[in-house]
């Protein structure tokens, strides 16, 4: 199945032309690196996938009903002031969100609402949302992670602002794990990494079970994760 399908996409910055004519397929549980040299548009073409920036020209087409999660090479600075948990769980957000119409919705079934099969059909897709997205072990996966990337009670409760850039890489992939997206966008993950997070990083990604499309200069790493390579 194809997850991501690019086609003759084009993009001009000014009177820079980055990319230009860039056409490709990314199937299901593939591990594809895009490889080329500095500024040939690799993280530009991240960018576009997740939405951050519109191409010129040409399409793009990503698997209905396919969550994405987008590790960036830089994050906004301006972060709110709150420790590493608070910033985990508000990957949450969403589950929060499903489960709240989830209630609504009870409420009006046990209104014996008039419209109860359209109120039944809206409930039964919600909910079959939240299990999809791993909602009934949210606590659970919570753990898993921490435990997996040896956050210890500690490590949570500093604060975000405070983190270093790898940490920071590291915490924010854990954030969009949390959030089980089908596809991942990894632009430059081990980047101000020391080995010891490096190896978190990347006994994390071959557990991982969904799509993953990446940028980085570090060919061990490259080699190591991706089971094909894509020239731009």
């Amino acid at each position: 199945m194809i997850e991501i399908g690019l086609n003759n996409i084009k993009k001009n910055f000014g009177l820079k032309n980055v990319l230009d004519g860039v056409s490709f397929e990314v199937k299901t549980g593939e591990r594809v690196s895009l490889i080329g040299e500095n500024g040939s548009g690799k993280s530009t073409i991240l960018k576009i996938i997740n939405g951050d920036e519109k191409q010129d020209f040409g399409q793009i087409n990503i698997r209905k009903g396919a969550s994405i999660g987008f590790l960036k090479q830089i994050y906004d600075k301006k972060q709110k002031d709150e420790i590493v948990e608070s910033y985990l769980k508000r990957s949450f957000d969403e589950f929060t969100s499903i489960e709240n119409n989830l209630k609504k919705l009870e409420l009006l079934m046990a209104d014996n609402n008039k419209d109860l099969d359209k109120i039944l059909a809206k409930y039964g897709k919600l909910q079959e949302r939240y299990t999809a997205l791993g909602g009934y072990e949210l606590e659970e996966s919570f753990k898993k992670i921490c435990s997996g990337f040896n956050f210890d009670r500690d490590f949570l409760n500093k604060e975000y602002n405070s983190l270093s850039g790898g940490e920071k890489t590291i915490v924010n992939l854990a954030a969009i794990l949390l959030k089980n997206p089908n596809i991942l966008l990894l632009d430059e993950p081990t980047n101000h990494l020391d080995i010891l997070t490096r190896e978190v990083l990347e006994e994390t990604l071959e557990e991982y079970k969904g799509t993953i499309l990446f940028v980085s200069h570090d060919r061990y790493f490259s080699n190591k994760l991706a089971t094909r390579e894509i020239n731009v």
